[in-house]
């Protein structure tokens, strides 16, 4: 025994699952990284693009509107808004053990809720992404990082903190009440 508090069960239960999705965040961090290093080194061994169209590689750009939209708008739309049903829809519930039988009152009760938004995000992010690298590695169009580089940028910026639980949390729980944000 430390003489230190222990923390409260909920709190234990929502460290581990943020800590879950942090490594599914680096992970799909890491991995666009590299995919955009790795095919940054084969456009420069290729010397010439395999498709002379830059219209293509410009058109390309509008994949990152499109991806910053659809994780910042579209995608808390999609997602669920009640916890009950997010936990229940989760076909493998890693990231929500322990879920059923949470009290409301329990800030891990809206995990669900905040999972399945930050999946939704994360996905609408990496694949314009990964498609923008794919148009990279055809047309060798330089600019086409750049896209990417802005939503890796946006990609990075959702690492998932408790801090950022808490303040979604706290957004949440006034617009219930019907307070103001």
């Amino acid at each position: 025994m430390s003489g230190e508090p222990e923390p409260a069960a909920g709190r234990d239960k929502l460290s581990g699952a943020l800590l879950g999705m942090t490594f599914v965040w680096l992970g799909l961090v890491v991995g666009l990284l590299l995919m955009t290093g790795i095919l940054a080194a084969v456009a420069v061994m290729m010397g010439e693009p395999m498709l002379d169209m830059p219209e293509l590689a410009y058109g390309a750009l509008l994949l990152v509107p499109l991806g910053l939209v659809g994780a910042f708008v579209v995608a808390p739309m999609l997602a669920p808004t009640d916890p009950a049903t997010a936990g229940r829809a989760m076909k493998n519930p890693a990231g929500v053990a322990d879920w059923e039988g949470t009290p409301p009152d329990d800030p891990y009760y809206w995990f669900p809720v905040y999972a399945a938004v930050f999946y939704v995000r994360a996905g609408l992010l990496e694949g314009p992404a990964i498609m923008l690298l794919v148009f990279f590695l055809l047309t060798v169009n330089w600019v086409l990082l750049g896209g990417v580089a802005v939503l890796a940028a946006a990609l990075i910026a959702q690492m998932p903190t408790r801090s950022k639980y808490d303040a979604w949390l706290e957004d949440v729980r006034q617009r219930q009440a019907g307070g103001s944000p």
